[in-house]
């Protein structure tokens, strides 16, 4: 799923949503996207991967180059409140993390 989002023309959000056969939210990745030479290139991915939210990041290249921890996620309870939790804090975060990546630099 893809919406725009505040930032620069073009600017978006994508988001994956794994669930189970119950419908709970099992995993999820939050990725910021801009334009780049009019390619949509991801700036930040949030998932909780190795059960801890974090926050990957990338430069224009596509090579990460920082990783920031959030909270744990160790229930499923964890899984949903990481989620708002990653909207949120790429929300929030959205001129810094776009800042590090035309940098390139964490």
């Amino acid at each position: 799923m893809w919406y725009a989002a505040a930032g620069d023309p073009g600017d978006q959000v994508c988001y994956r949503q794994v669930r189970d056969l119950r419908d709970n939210l099992v995993d999820f990745a939050v990725i910021q996207m801009a334009k780049y030479h009019g390619e949509l290139i991801r700036v930040a991915v949030a998932d909780i991967c190795h059960l801890v939210l974090h926050i990957h990041l990338y430069d224009q290249r596509g090579n990460k180059i920082a990783r920031e921890p959030v909270r744990p996620c160790t229930s499923r309870k964890d899984v949903d409140d990481c989620y708002d939790a990653a909207l949120d804090r790429i929300e929030q975060q959205w001129e810094r993390y776009k800042r590090r990546w035309s940098r390139g630099r964490a």
